[in-house]
């Protein structure tokens, strides 16, 4: 089982931003507005202006980022959520989606939940009135806000995220991007007041600065596009590695709603994702059927999956107790260096 790395972080109702370009804008204009003050101090100088300038354009992404990461998506569980479904397309980074998204580079998984229809052709109650479809259906407590959801009106694969559990593996795109901009952000703030407190001795050192600045965003923009994850299993810059259409997974992570779209139910972050039936359902015939049993255990009404479901959730609980617990706070267990080094003998079992 793989776990995969978390950037995001879900807030409460109270603590959502919707997605308005006046927020950035205005964040860019108070920029502008400091600046243009500033450059009156030397007689509106064009470097300061253009300067300040710059200053407002960072300032714009690092509050995008910010939201991106923080007040998009809504908590809808205190605590991570695990869902079983069979696979129905499967998308890695690349430089283009990449690109697409504002240099999000996070992979995703789409999933039909067990019992449920295995096609996307139905309607939407067939999908949520089984045993797990709680996960996908609306929330009361988000349309009571007048938060929306997606309507057959929109775009079909928008839609198709509400019949289907959509699951996002998180790269780091977003979070190495704020990062970029923030220190370039203290680099322009320092070679504005440069500009303006000091006199031409400062040359030398605001080109450095300048320098210093330009490379950090050209490595920004670099890793984001042109570096996008290897799709190797073991990575763990959110990729889902080789799981492939028609295979059955067991996903877990933070449920949440994502209000950074027209609003839908999804596994953001995945925690865990592993395949736990051998079978591969060929999701092109129209008679495909779920498995008659898994692991063992027959897998054909509501009850029967959610017998499964807590079967695997539950093995899933007791393998990461083990690992946030039981087996670190062993003694033996609790070497840094190496165990011939730091460790310390287990007593010995006597029969």
């Amino acid at each position: 089982m793989i776990p995969y790395q978390k950037f995001t972080q879900c807030t409460d109702i109270n603590g959502y931003v919707p997605n308005h370009a006046g927020f950035y804008i205005s964040v860019g204009v108070l920029a502008v507005m400091v600046g243009a003050a500033l450059a009156t101090l030397v007689s509106f100088a064009l470097i300061p202006t253009i300067i300040s300038g710059l200053i407002a354009l960072v300032l714009g992404v690092i509050a995008f980022c910010t939201w991106y990461l923080y007040h998009r998506l809504i908590c809808l569980n205190p605590t991570e959520v695990c869902a079983i479904g069979v696979v129905t397309g499967v998308l890695h980074p690349t430089p283009q989606t990449i690109a697409g998204k504002a240099g999000d580079n996070d992979a995703t998984l789409n999933i039909l939940l067990a019992p449920g229809p295995l096609n996307y052709g139905q309607d939407i109650s067939e999908y949520t009135s089984h045993v797990q479809g709680n996960l996908i259906a609306a929330q009361v407590q988000l349309t009571n806000a007048g938060l929306p959801y997606v309507t057959s009106s929109a775009s079909t694969d928008d839609f198709n995220h509400r019949k289907g559990l959509h699951c996002e593996f998180e790269g780091d795109g977003i979070a190495i991007l704020l990062a970029f901009a923030e220190a370039i952000l203290v680099l322009l703030i320092a070679i504005l007041a440069l500009t303006v407190l000091a006199g031409p001795w400062a040359a030398p050192l605001i080109w450095l600065l300048a320098i210093i600045a330009a490379m950090l965003g050209a490595s920004g923009l670099f890793n984001d596009l042109a570096n996008p994850p290897v799709a190797q299993g073991t990575d763990l810059q959110g990729n889902p590695g080789n799981v492939a259409k028609g295979q059955i997974v067991l996903v877990s992570g933070d449920w949440i709603y994502d209000g950074g779209h027209d609003g839908w139910n999804e596994i953001h972050a995945v925690h865990n994702c592993q395949i736990i039936s051998d079978q591969v359902l060929d999701l092109s015939d129209s008679n495909v059927a779920w498995p008659s049993e898994i692991s063992g255990m027959p897998f054909v009404t509501d009850a029967d999956v959610s017998a499964v479901v807590n079967f695997w959730c539950g093995m899933l609980s007791q393998a990461g107790g083990a690992v946030k617990g039981g087996t670190m706070t062993n003694p033996a267990n609790n070497w840094v260096v190496h165990p011939l080094v730091d460790g310390c003998n287990q007593s010995p079992v006597i029969v």
